[in-house]
């Protein structure tokens, strides 16, 4: 029976040693799941701060947005601006149709009038300063 209880006893003792090594890990797995509970809190903490300034830059690009809104022009105003900017190059083109006729009608004239020049000079003698031929 001594044996019994000696078996027991150093059943018991390595059981005990065992719990006591397995407590040993669980506090030492205490202590890394603390220190991983406070690097994830401190994470946390970063997040929200980038959140913070992604929400800024949200808002502020928001502004943008609306900023450009108000001052770019809309279909509607840039078909009355092509409108306006046609009706001027029409006048222009107009113009220089004008100009043109206009021109052609100075040098038909010019041809006329050398003609008479011409003649005129033909009786008035040979010491013209500036003789044109025709």
């Amino acid at each position: 029976m001594a044996n019994i209880k000696k078996y027991t006893i150093d059943k018991v003792g390595r059981t005990v040693d065992m719990l006591q090594s397995d407590v040993s890990k669980l506090q030492i797995d205490m202590v890394e799941v603390k220190g991983d509970i406070v690097d994830i809190k401190n994470d946390v903490k970063l997040m929200k701060g980038d959140m913070t300034k992604m929400k800024i830059k949200q808002v502020n690009m928001e502004i943008d947005v609306k900023e450009i809104k108000n001052t770019m022009a809309t279909k509607d105003d840039l078909t009355g601006f092509k409108s306006e900017i046609l009706g001027a190059v029409d006048e222009i083109k107009q113009k220089f149709d004008n100009h043109t006729a206009e021109h052609k009608s100075n040098l038909a004239a010019h041809d006329r009038i050398q003609g008479d020049v011409n003649e005129v000079r033909k009786h008035v003698g040979p010491d013209i300063k500036y003789p044109v031929a025709n």
